[in-house]
């Protein structure tokens, strides 16, 4: 199951993206893409572009001298009302090809309530 609810997506500066409007059934994941990615559940704006970039081998986590888009792509989510006091945390995964951001609520129980998704990339 996807994201329920329509998504706002403001891009806020160059690198940064908030989305809110969105929230997880119970147990429920939902996805967020590039820009052109149809199969993500989210798009986001064709100018937010995170591309890997090189760097010194050994430096972070650029073992092949490259940062991937999963090493510069930053993602959170805060849960956006008191209604959902109940919900448990939900969690992040991001990376695959194409790349994407899941956001995935672990609660068996409880609905997620509203998200507030930020996603930003380092340069």
């Amino acid at each position: 199951m996807a994201f329920t609810g329509t998504p706002v997506v403001q891009q806020i500066t160059d690198q940064t993206v908030r989305i809110t409007g969105l929230s997880l059934a119970l147990s429920a994941s939902g996805t967020i893409g590039l820009f052109g990615d149809g199969g993500a559940g989210v798009q986001l704006p064709e100018s937010f572009k995170p591309n890997p970039y090189s760097a010194p081998a050994g430096y972070g986590p650029a073992t092949d001298g490259v940062l991937s888009q999963a090493d510069v792509v930053d993602a959170s989510v805060v849960i956006a009302d008191a209604a959902s006091a109940l919900a448990k945390p939900v969690g992040v995964t991001k990376g695959g090809s194409p790349f994407r951001v899941t956001v995935t609520n672990p609660d068996g129980t409880n609905a997620s309530g509203a998200l507030e998704i930020w996603v930003k990339y380092h340069v």
